[in-house]
Order: C-alpha cells, then sequence, then structure tokens
C-alpha cells in the first residue's frame, strides 16, 4: 500500500480507504467484521463509516433511530487495532414524520459526534465530516464554536466537509478550519477537478468516494470492466463506452486503470472503495503501488470528458 499525506492533519493515510456504506450488502456481521479487519491489516485503514444512520425525534417526540450496524461492526474490527485506523464520522440526518432532513444546529452536530464516538467505541474520532452543508451552513460561527469545543474535549481530532458540489467545495477551501474535504471525482464525472489544485495549496487533504463512478441506474460500479449496458441513456453512456474502449485498447482492465486515473492526481489523499468480500476488496487493492495510468492514457480519457457533453 502507498500513503499520503492527509492535507496538513499530520497523518499518513494509504491512499485506498474503506467506504463503509458496503457493509450493508455483507450477508453476516462475522464476514463484515472479518472484511474490515483485512481492509485494516492491507494497509486501507482510513475507514469512512457509513453516515446512513439517522437520529432525532419525530414530531410525536418519539425517538427514532436506524440500524447502526455499519458503525457496530467496525467497533468489532477495530478491538486490538484501533492504533492502525483513521476513523472518519460524519454529522447525520433526522428524522420528522419518516422523513430524512438535514440539520446542522450545533446541537445536532454535537450529538451526532457523540453518538458515533459511543457506537464506534474507538476512543475518539479521528475526523468529523459535516456532510453536504449549504454555503450558509459553512458561515455559522456557532456550529464552530461547537466543532471547536469537540476538538477541545478530544471527541474529534480533525474537522472535514463533504461537499455535495463544487460550489459548496469551493467555500469550504475558503475556511482554514477546514482540513479535510470529500468530493465525488472519477472518470465520468470530473466536474470537481476545479478543487484539486485549490486543495493542495490550502493544505486540505482530498478524499475522493465513488471513484469507479456509480452507474445511475443501480448504483454498481460503471467502469468496473464488465460489459452490461447501462440503463442509463444519453451523454453519461456515451462517455462511459468512449472510456471503456479506451481502457480496452490499453491492454488493461478498466477497474485498476479508472482508479489509477483519480489516484494519478497528486491531490488526492484517499480514495475510498466500498467491496462486498475480501476476494473483491483483494483485486482492488492491486491498484495501490501499479504503474499509474500513462500520460497518454490520461490526455485521451480527459479528451473524451471535454469532448462529450455530460450535464
Amino acid at each position: 500500500m502507498y500513503y499520503r499525506k492527509l492535507g496538513n492533519t499530520g497523518h499518513l493515510a494509504g491512499e485506498i480507504g474503506f467506504d463503509a456504506r458496503c457493509l450493508a450488502t455483507v450477508s453476516s456481521d462475522d464476514e463484515a467484521v472479518a472484511l474490515v479487519r483485512h481492509a485494516i491489516g492491507q494497509g486501507a485503514g482510513f475507514i469512512d463509516t457509513a453516515g446512513r444512520d439517522t437520529a432525532g425525534r419525530d414530531t410525536a417526540g418519539e425517538d427514532q433511530a436506524s440500524n447502526a450496524r455499519g458503525d457496530e461492526v467496525v467497533a468489532r474490527a477495530l478491538d486490538g487495532r484501533r492504533e492502525e485506523a483513521l476513523i472518519a464520522a460524519r454529522s447525520r440526518m433526522v428524522v420528522r414524520n419518516g422523513v430524512e432532513l438535514p440539520d446542522f444546529s450545533p446541537e445536532q452536530v454535537t450529538r451526532s459526534a457523540r453518538e458515533s464516538l459511543e457506537r464506534l467505541r474507538c476512543g475518539y474520532l479521528d475526523l468529523f465530516q459535516l456532510d453536504r452543508p449549504a454555503i450558509e451552513v459553512l458561515r455559522d460561527e456557532n456550529l464552530w464554536q461547537a466543532l471547536g469545543e469537540l476538538k477541545s474535549e478530544g471527541v474529534v481530532r480533525h474537522i472535514g466537509v463533504i461537499a455535495p458540489d463544487l460550489e459548496v467545495a469551493l467555500a469550504a477551501l475558503e475556511d482554514n478550519r477546514v482540513e479535510t474535504l470529500q468530493i465525488v471525482f472519477n472518470a465520468l464525472d470530473p466536474s470537481l477537478m476545479p478543487v484539486l489544485a485549490r486543495a493542495r495549496a490550502a493544505g486540505v487533504g482530498v478524499i475522493v468516494r465513488d471513484p469507479l463512478a456509480p452507474d445511475p441506474a443501480d448504483g454498481a460500479p460503471a467502469l468496473s470492466g464488465d460489459s452490461r449496458q447501462s440503463e442509463h441513456a444519453g451523454p453519461v453512456e456515451a462517455l462511459r463506452q468512449r472510456i471503456a474502449r479506451l481502457l480496452q485498447e490499453s491492454g488493461d482492465t478498466a477497474a485498476p486503470t479508472s482508479l489509477g486515473w483519480v489516484l494519478a492526481h497528486e491531490a488526492v489523499s484517499v480514495a475510498i472503495i466500498g467491496a462486498a468480500s475480501v476476494a473483491q476488496f483483494e483485486q482492488i487493492l492491486t491498484v495501490s503501488g501499479r504503474r499509474l495510468p500513462s500520460t497518454r492514457q490520461m490526455l485521451a480519457i480527459r479528451h473524451a470528458q471535454l469532448t462529450t457533453a455530460v450535464p
């Protein structure tokens, strides 16, 4: 595993991290624990916890809490291996009248961090991320005061932002309290490429999710290399087909080259990947330390991106 600086946090992270959202697809808790422990043992110790758990109170005042299985699995996997991992949690949605809603109030964000720490049983959260906030949320000084108190208490060590779009990503980079930035970035969706150089200049670690581009139809990796046709017609599918042909011509398989395309951008600190089994994760891990795509491949993919009108 190759390691990269996680911005100016002082941490080194394996360039391939583990996306705990995938744990929902693993059939048993024991298999899921083994998968996470295997990832940590192979150097993929940056673990982005699932973050889909919801908590809050509905209008009737009844407590709402979803299954926190992912965090429980990670907690078991960390037993005896805490120092090998970097644990990233995130602010959570609240449920009111059965609907998930964002809540970035200082009280809710503080509750999210403390409850994540309680479930994960890991002593502290290496990274706590604001999950897809609006720009005005980033300007809320009361929220930043609450986050500062969490750091002072040792609940969290670093603060990051999960950006839903380019505007929020750029706004986050204007605040020197933001230490990491998580974005969607892959060969099918390079729209946030402009933030890479700015993040590197600011010393902000860039975490990439969905580096193999989830298919809009079913969520499966669109750049995994299989030959199926996407149900999503239009420019995105046209670009996928063009890139698939380029990768086939390169003599390498699609997934390693696609992930290599992401990792070839030096501003990227870690790309988080989900896997449903140890064997599947082993295939992904072969990318770390491999020869990255050639300059010719990089330019060809970039030309395909620029000449295909993707919304």
